[in-house]
């Protein structure tokens, strides 16, 4: 999955300035080691990253950026967990990653979904499709609920990622 995010990450910071991930779509299926990754700019206000392998995609769909303040709440189901991310983990992911996308820093950084990603499947052999929906900020409750056939994600807008798969 890091090979994923640095692809990503690698791609040139001013097609980046800016912006904040509207949706992502991620597939991984086991590991590779190459991953090539590249811009395009399907509308003047949006631009794709992709980052594509043998196996292995993903996609994120980014338009201007906002202020980071939640927009309203939304029912958490019952019977989830509670998934709290540090500013400390951001700072130590962004190092990792080599993600460097301003909308991870500042006032109200947005959590990279992949981080979110990997503190609820880990890091190990998988087999999954991620939908993100919305962004999460530092300071968000966020909450797991798992079901049999798949994973979601909630934070105060509701649904913020859906995970189908093994892992």
């Amino acid at each position: 999955m890091l090979e994923l995010i640095r692809a990503a990450s690698g791609c040139k910071r001013a097609d980046l300035e800016g912006k904040l991930i509207a949706r992502a779509e991620v597939c991984i299926r086991g590991k590779e080691k190459d991953v090539p990754a590249f811009i395009e700019v399907s509308r003047p206000r949006l631009a794709v990253v992709n980052a594509r392998g043998m196996n292995n995609s993903m996609s994120l769909f980014l338009m201007p950026a906002g202020n980071g303040e939640a927009s309203g709440s939304s029912p958490i189901p019952d019977g989830c967990e509670e998934l709290f991310i540090t500013r400390e983990e951001l700072e130590e992911y962004l190092l990792l990653s080599g993600d460097t996308n301003p909308i991870h820093t500042g006032k109200h950084p947005v959590i990279p979904g992949l981080l979110i990603l990997m503190r609820v499947v880990g890091c190990g052999r998988m087999d999954i499709c991620a939908r993100f929906y919305a962004p999460a900020y530092i300071g968000e409750r966020l909450f797991i609920k798992r079901e049999e056939d798949f994973t979601s994600v909630y934070g105060t807008r509701g649904e913020i990622i859906k995970i189908t798969g093994e892992y």
